[in-house]
């Protein structure tokens, strides 16, 4: 039998500051918001954690497409990711914008663990 977990997140709505510097992200796929005032670069955002993240996918509204950043492809070969997503029509990730939600899927962990990313 398999043992399945779950993650509950409970909103709050204040007029107080809040401070958040890190995504605690699980194995799989995880839906994620860059909850700061300054855009990040993709590439700073997942150092150190490029063994560890497939891919990070997210919607450039824009231009009506998707794009995409493969950290764990890019930390063996620059430029995989353009070579990648250029044939499929996809964007390349450069940078993740402030309240911007994105899609990050972590592999090569336990399924009872987790990485932070700082941001």
């Amino acid at each position: 039998m398999q043992k399945m977990g779950r993650v509950m997140m409970v909103g709050l709505k204040t007029d107080a500051a809040v401070s958040m510097t890190a995504l605690n992200l699980k194995k799989g796929w995880n839906l994620v918001e860059l909850i700061s005032d300054n855009m990040k670069s993709v590439v700073e955002l997942m150092q150190g954690m490029e063994d560890k993240i497939a891919s990070v996918w997210k919607w450039v509204q824009s231009k009506q497409k998707l794009a995409v950043y493969l950290p764990e492809q890019e930390k063996k070969q620059t430029g995989a990711t353009g070579t990648y997503a250029g044939p499929k029509g996809f964007e390349v990730i450069s940078n993740i914008n402030p309240v911007e939600g994105f899609w990050v899927n972590v592999v090569d962990i336990e399924d009872d663990e987790s990485i932070v990313i700082d941001y």
